[in-house]
């Protein structure tokens, strides 16, 4: 793991693949009236695949040992699990407020980074996720505040499936970090698609629908922007700090308010505006610069092998 404290490039990288990822969030709500969640899961991983090793090969085919194959494993149950949790909850509920359940991650990542990866969480990063999570809490507080009995079950499990997608999607991007110590960028993203694709091929045949020769470019842009995605993911987490990375999650709730208005109707009300000025903050205060950690970490080694 190389670390780039100050850098601007993987905050950068993290912010473009937010963005490519939210796109793909719509896509997958606006499938979602006609496909099942599987099948869709089943074809992102398909497309990702697809596009994932052509990024393999221009990088020159390496020689997959035991240790890549295991942690290539692991991350692939867990980005399954990832996966399909958030596009259920994302069928379940609005756009924005399933990608505001999801603005758990970054303190997940911080926590986890502390812990697999011996990261100190700088004084800056930990006002800034703070920072972040008020304004998710601004956001969810009128929905919050609603009696039990008006609230639809189906938005209960969407809550819930969207909490697990965030906690899932956090232990990914950490162990991506610790796995960058042996594998690159393309490799992690190949065989962490690969593993998952066949995973998913069981039951995303089992529930296939057939689709229409003109739908079939949207499953095309699924796969290509979760490859372009999670490269630029595993990229910058390859290069900086987790919780300091972690913050600028919050953008997603720019974009998902973007492509909910633009796809769906969905108009963002006050509370989720005012919100939103707290997620930017915490975003412009993560990427203000080089970190004052509260402790030494300039290594950061990780505290013990997983992979």
């Amino acid at each position: 793991m190389r670390e780039d404290t100050g850098a601007i490039a993987p905050l950068f990288s993290v912010a473009m693949a937010v963005a490519l990822l939210s796109m793909m969030d719509a896509m997958v709500k606006y499938l979602s009236t006609d496909y099942g969640t599987l099948q869709i899961v089943f074809l992102r991983y398909l497309g990702g695949f697809a596009f994932a090793l052509p990024f393999l090969i221009g990088n020159g085919l390496p020689d997959f040992n035991k240790k890549s194959i295991k942690a290539s494993t692991i991350r692939a149950v867990l980005s399954v699990i990832t996966a399909t949790s958030f596009f259920y909850a994302v069928r379940s509920l609005p756009l924005a407020e399933a990608i505001t359940i999801a603005f758990t991650a970054p303190l997940f990542i911080a926590i986890l980074g502390k812990f697999i990866l011996a990261e100190a969480i700088s004084n800056r990063a930990l006002t800034a996720i703070l920072t972040g999570f008020a304004g998710v809490m601004i956001i969810m507080a009128p929905e919050l505040s609603k009696p039990a009995g008006e609230i639809d079950e189906s938005v209960v499990w969407g809550y819930v499936f969207a909490s697990i997608a965030s906690l899932g999607y956090a232990t990914v991007m950490v162990l991506t970090r610790l796995h960058s110590a042996h594998d690159t960028a393309p490799v992690l993203v190949f065989l962490q698609t690969m593993f998952a694709l066949l995973l998913t091929a069981p039951t995303g045949i089992y529930f296939w629908q057939p689709i229409p020769v003109g739908l079939w470019h949207y499953f095309a842009v699924l796969g290509l922007g979760g490859t372009i995605g999670h490269l630029a993911m595993a990229w910058a987490f390859a290069r900086a700090n987790a919780a300091r990375l972690g913050s600028i999650e919050y953008t997603a709730f720019i974009w998902a308010s973007l492509f909910g208005y633009m796809v769906f109707d969905d108009v963002p009300g006050f509370w989720s505006c005012f919100g939103a000025l707290f997620i930017l903050g915490a975003c412009l205060l993560v990427a203000k610069g080089p970190e004052t950690t509260q402790k030494a970490s300039a290594k950061s080694k990780p505290a013990a092998s997983i992979s």
